[in-house]
C-alpha cells in the first residue's frame, strides 16, 4: 500500500517507540490501520546517547506497525523531547497596507515577531500565534479581512536544541524514513487528548513519560507556554527497585500489576510477593508499602509542577483544570493524587472519544497520546477524502490575494521534509522557510 494518503506518526521516546498508521475515509474521520511498539534503546530522559541503538528500536516499531497495517512506511511525522525545548514570547507589529488585513499583513507580522535573538545551539522549531490585535482591539484570533491601520501579533516561539534535532534526522536517515515534520512531544499530546472546548477554556496539559513529564498550558487555543521535568515513569520503577531492593525488570512489573498512588483504596492486608536481589527465595511485601513508595514520588513531582506554575503564574489559566496523558498516567489514583496536589480539577485524557475506527482499542492507550497526535496533525492538514466525482480546476486568479488556510500547527518544519535539514544559521532565512507557508497553521488554531 502507498503512503500517499496515509498519516503516519512515530513517537521516539525515552522507554518507548510507537507508532501509528491513519488512513483517512469517506466520513471525513480516520481509520486506524496499525501500530507498532519497541522498547527504547539509546534514549536517556528524552536525550538520544545511542544513535545506532535507538535506528534498532524504531525500526522494530516501524516494522510492526508494518506487518499490522500491510503498509510500507516511507514517511513519518516524527516528535521531539520538551527536555531541548525554550520558550521565546514575542510580539510583532506593522502597519496594515489596505483597506483591510490580507495574508501579507499577516505574514509581515509574524516575520517582525520573530525579530529576536536565539540563543547559541538552538534553532526555531514552531512559531505559535496566541493573539492578534488591530489598533486597539486585542483578543483577535482571525485578522483576515477586518479593517484598521496597526496590526500587532503575540506569538510563542519554540526553539530547540540543534543537536538534538540533528539526532532525530540521523535517526530518520539511517532508516531511509522521510521526515514529514518535527513536532514537540507536548503540541501532539495535545492533539490526540484536548477537547476545543478545554483549549479555549484553558488547560494544563501534564504527559507523564517514561523518562520525562511535560507541560503544557493552553489558553484561547494558543501555546502559552511549556516545560519538561527530567523525571517520568523509570523514577518511579527504580525507588522500587531500591526501596524493595529488587530487580528493575521486576520492579517495572510490580509497578505495572499493582501501581497505586492513592492510599485511600489500599488494603493494607493485600500481600505481594516479590524477588530478590542475588538470592532465590522470594519475600513477601504489602500493597501498602508498594504504594507508599510511589506516592512519595508522584507527590514530589507534583509539587514541583506547582511551583513551577506558580511561579510562571499560569495556575489561574487552567478554566477546564489539568488532563493527564503519557503511559505513567495510568498509575491507579493518580488523578487523585494531581488534584489534592494541584488544588485543582483534574481527568485523565482518554483518546477513546476522536470518532476513530479500525484498531482503535490499542490507541485508546494514553501511551500512544504523542504517536497518534503526530499522525492526526497531518490529517489536519490534508485535503479531505472525496468521492470519485471529476474535480473543476480553480483558475489562478480566484485565488489571488487571498490567504489559504488549514489546520495544522505552525512549525517550521511541518510538511517538507527538507525543512527538517535546515540549519538555521540566518535568522531571515529561518523567518522566510517559517512563514513562507502560513497558510498551514491558521485554521489549527483558529
Amino acid at each position: 500500500m502507498h503512503n500517499d494518503n496515509l498519516n503516519i506518526g512515530l513517537d521516539i521516546g525515552t522507554s518507548k517507540i510507537r507508532v501509528v498508521i491513519l488512513r483517512p475515509n469517506l466520513e471525513g474521520g480516520c481509520d486506524v490501520l496499525g501500530v507498532g511498539s519497541a522498547p527504547s534503546k539509546g534514549l536517556r530522559k528524552g536525550s538520544i546517547i545511542n544513535i545506532d541503538a535507538a535506528v534498532g528500536a524504531t525500526k522494530e516499531a516501524l516494522h510492526q506497525a508494518s506487518v499490522m497495517s500491510g503498509v510500507n512506511i516511507k514517511s513519518a511525522n516524527v516528535s521531539i523531547s520538551g527536555a531541548h525545548s525554550k520558550n521565546i514570547n514575542s510580539r510583532g507589529i506593522v502597519a496594515i497596507r489596505g483597506s483591510s488585513v490580507m495574508a501579507k499583513d499577516v505574514e509581515r507580522a509574524m516575520d517582525s515577531a520573530c525579530a529576536v535573538s536565539i540563543p547559541a545551539g538552538y534553532k526555531v522549531l514552531h512559531v505559535l500565534p496566541k493573539e492578534f490585535t488591530i489598533d486597539e482591539h486585542s483578543g483577535i484570533k482571525d485578522p483576515m479581512g477586518m479593517s484598521g491601520v496597526r496590526l500587532e501579533v503575540d506569538v510563542n516561539i519554540v526553539l530547540i536544541l540543534s543537536s538534538a534535532y540533528s539526532n532525530i534526522v540521523a535517526i530518520c536517515d539511517k532508516l531511509g524514513l522521510a521526515i514529514s515534520g518535527i513536532h514537540l512531544e507536548q503540541l501532539a499530546s495535545a492533539e490526540a487528548t484536548l477537547s476545543d472546548d478545554e483549549r479555549d477554556m484553558g488547560v494544563i496539559l501534564i504527559d507523564n513519560g517514561g523518562g520525562t513529564t511535560n507541560i503544557a498550558v493552553i489558553k484561547n487555543s494558543a501555546l502559552i507556554y511549556s516545560n519538561t521535568l527530567q523525571i517520568g515513569g523509570y523514577n518511579y520503577t527504580r525507588d522500587l527497585s531500591i526501596g524493595l531492593s529488587m530487580p528493575e525488570a521486576e520492579a517495572e512489573r510490580i509497578k505495572i500489576e499493582h501501581g497505586v498512588v492513592n492510599m485511600d483504596i489500599v488494603d493494607p492486608s493485600n500481600i505481594i510477593p516479590i524477588p530478590s536481589v542475588g538470592r532465590k527465595e522470594e519475600r513477601q511485601t504489602s500493597l501498602e508499602v508498594i504504594a507508599s513508595i510511589l506516592y512519595a514520588r508522584g507527590e514530589e513531582v507534583y509539587k514541583i509542577l506547582l511551583h513551577d506554575l506558580a511561579d510562571k503564574g499560569f495556575v489561574h489559566d487552567a478554566g477546564a483544570g489539568v488532563v493527564l496523558t503519557g503511559g505513567a498516567s495510568s498509575l491507579l489514583g493518580l488523578d487523585k493524587l494531581a488534584s489534592d496536589t494541584l488544588s485543582m480539577s483534574v481527568r485523565t485524557g482518554s483518546n477513546s472519544t476522536l470518532g476513530l475506527s479500525g484498531f482503535t482499542d490499542y490507541v485508546e492507550d494514553p501511551s500512544y497520546s504523542v504517536a497518534l497526535g503526530l499522525a492526526l496533525i497531518l490529517f489536519k492538514n490534508r485535503e479531505p477524502i472525496r468521492s470519485k466525482a471529476p474535480k473543476v480546476p480553480r483558475k489562478r486568479q480566484q485565488n489571488k490575494g487571498r490567504y489559504k488556510s488549514s489546520r495544522s500547527p505552525v512549525s517550521s518544519n511541518n510538511t517538507n521534509p527538507r525543512h527538517a535539514y535546515d540549519d538555521g544559521s540566518s535568522t531571515k532565512h529561518t523567518t522566510e522557510k517559517v512563514f513562507g507557508a502560513i497558510g498551514r497553521w491558521f485554521k489549527e488554531f483558529f
